[in-house]
């Protein structure tokens, strides 16, 4: 059976500039050998996010895009995977829920192949959400009892619009599919331009706010949800 994981990305990225690892008076920022965790400073507990970052990228990569949800009162974690590899520590997701009892719903994301580790951990006690940077499901997951949000660039080399298409019968029904043109790898987690990576019809920060508005709208939907 032909591998459906996305392409493994052959370079790490440039971790985040300083700001993004800085506490603020909304968000404390914590750094474990084992993870990154945005904390909101007012109103914590009520969400999680547990977000897997993609082969060979630095966690604190997504730490930009993803302190907004922080700012909103959403807990945010990303772990910080053996070699780089998400797939190399299988228990991330379950560990991370786990040892943050006081959060009682979540979201489970990743980049990539991290999306592709976070699509295998839907099951984890809380989780309401699945969200997908430029990436999907190695395997069927269309019955499960989640909320899901995929995010991909029409651009991207990489993570192909034809890889989303053909892997969506592998989500649930009602899964949001959002496409964008600079909405490419190399926006998502601000990568140096690789081979392979699609030309941005956009330019990066405006690409990035829009996946930032699109993310924060998916998880407080869910936040606002009864149950």
């Amino acid at each position: 059976m032909a591998d459906r994981r996305p392409r493994c990305r052959a370079a790490a990225t440039a971790p985040a500039g300083p700001a993004a690892t800085r506490s603020s008076e909304h968000v404390r920022v914590v750094h474990t050998p084992g993870s990154w965790e945005l904390r909101p400073v007012s109103s914590p507990g009520a969400i999680g996010l547990v977000f897997l970052p993609g082969a060979l990228v630095d966690p604190r990569a997504y730490l930009p895009l993803l302190r907004p949800l922080a700012e909103r009162g959403v807990t945010v974690v990303v772990p910080a995977p053996p070699l780089g590899l998400a797939f190399a520590d299988p228990g991330a997701v379950s560990r991370m829920v786990t040892d943050r009892a006081e959060i009682r719903s979540w979201v489970v994301g990743g980049h990539s192949l991290g999306g592709v580790a976070a699509a295998s951990a839907v099951d984890v006690p809380g989780a309401r959400g699945l969200l997908l940077w430029a990436s999907y499901p190695a395997g069927d997951i269309s019955s499960a009892q989640v909320a899901v949000l995929s995010v991909s660039g029409e651009r991207d080399g990489l993570t192909t619009p034809d890889d989303i298409a053909r892997t969506r019968p592998l989500l649930p029904s009602d899964t949001r599919v959002r496409a964008g043109s600079g909405r490419d790898a190399r926006v998502l987690r601000r990568l140096r331009p690789q081979h392979g990576d699609g030309e941005p019809g956009t330019d990066r920060g405006s690409a990035a706010r829009r996946i930032v508005d699109t993310t924060v709208r998916f998880v407080q939907n869910l936040r606002v949800r009864p149950g």
